[in-house]
């Protein structure tokens, strides 16, 4: 008889346990996803050796495209 009151008293301190492990481990997730990562610092300055000409009057925009992509000339407007 004892032995058949154990097996169920076993299994929920498994289950109790796992159930433990899993919901600590969605916490430290929770907590690293909503933890905002670190900010980055943009140069002060352009790189010197740049051949792109600067705008005077404001920003400048810089794009890398492939010239082969589709959607390189669809954002340059030639499409």
């Amino acid at each position: 008889m004892e032995s058949i009151l154990r097996k169920p008293v076993i299994i929920g301190i498994v289950i109790a346990t796992w159930a433990a492990i899993v919901l600590t481990g969605m916490a430290i997730l929770w907590n690293f996803t909503s933890t905002p990562g670190q900010l980055g610092a943009p140069p002060a300055d352009r790189p010197g050796d740049t051949r792109l000409a600067r705008s005077l009057g404001g920003d400048t925009l810089v794009m890398i495209v492939h010239p082969r992509c589709s959607c390189s000339g669809a954002s340059l407007g030639d499409e």
